[in-house]
């Protein structure tokens, strides 16, 4: 019975709670990125809710007529000048997704950032980090929004096979990536540290540029399974599946694994098995 209303041989107390919550909340400096995930994982459940009657496609993301520009004669120089406006229209669910799948993977830089600076640097120096780390993917979310922007035009009347081969290629190609043998030095890279200064605005060009360097890693794990659920418009579960099959990539299986391709494969599989269900 005292082991449970002690803890450290102290009271069980309010304030001995507050003090272990408040040791936990310092321990782990993720738990605020993690929280802006969960938020944005809650936007996008309700966004699926609420364009449900439009099928089991997800509505997240606003797409180009392809049909109407093709039946205009529009060619493909014509066709760039609408891709200002669809990049503005879709930059902001890219980023969403950005939050809800990829802040999952920032536990150890932001602990490097954490034990790096003074107590009342913390939070904006996780802030700095964090925007870096966003800023590279919003960059790079310019290049990889070209994909829907292109696909609808070109694969305008394909048959639904098309598309889903197309998905289901990009995934293995993904599998094949996991297997090269550089594969755990990349890996390895998404935890790499760098010095952070802790003088004046220092802190935060430094964990700026922390995040981008992070960024650039993450960038290069994780472009192919991004790029093929580009094809798929983020469907919810296929996002849940992923974002799981990269934290377990990250966190719990070895760098040498195989796992993480086989994972992609039997995605592959599902998309195309899914394709043949009458």
């Amino acid at each position: 019975m005292s082991t449970f209303l002690r803890i450290h041989n102290k009271p069980f107390t309010r304030a001995a709670l507050t003090a272990r919550v408040s040791l936990f909340f310092r321990r782990h400096p993720e738990w605020r990125a993690w929280t802006c995930c969960l938020f944005a994982w809650f936007f996008i459940a309700i966004n699926q809710r609420q364009f449900a009657a439009d099928g089991p496609v997800n509505r997240l993301y606003c797409m180009t007529n392809g049909a109407v520009l093709r039946e205009q004669g529009t060619g493909w120089r014509e066709l760039f000048a609408y891709y200002p406006s669809f990049l503005l229209q879709n930059i902001f669910p890219w980023l969403l997704m950005i939050v809800a799948m990829m802040f999952l993977l920032l536990r150890e830089p932001l602990q490097h950032i954490s034990v790096s600076v003074r107590k009342k640097n913390r939070i904006p120096a996780a802030l700095s980090f964090l925007l870096g780390y966003t800023l590279l993917w919003v960059v790079a979310g310019a290049g990889f929004l070209l994909l829907p922007f292109i696909g609808s035009y070109t694969l305008q009347g394909q048959s639904a096979w098309v598309k889903t081969i197309i998905t289901a290629g990009i995934f293995i190609l993904a599998a094949i990536l996991t297997w090269l043998p550089a594969r755990p030095v990349q890996m390895a890279r998404c935890s790499k540290t760098i010095p952070i200064r802790i003088e004046g605005w220092k802190i935060y060009t430094d964990s700026f540029y922390y995040g981008i360097v992070i960024g650039l890693a993450c960038l290069h794990m994780c472009w192919a399974p991004m790029a093929a659920m580009l094809f798929t418009r983020h469907e919810l579960l296929l996002m849940y599946i992923v974002t799981v099959v990269l934290f377990y990539e990250r966190y719990l299986f070895a760098h040498t694994s195989r796992a993480t391709g086989f994972a992609w494969i039997t995605v592959a599989a599902s998309l195309l098995l899914l394709q043949c269900w009458p």
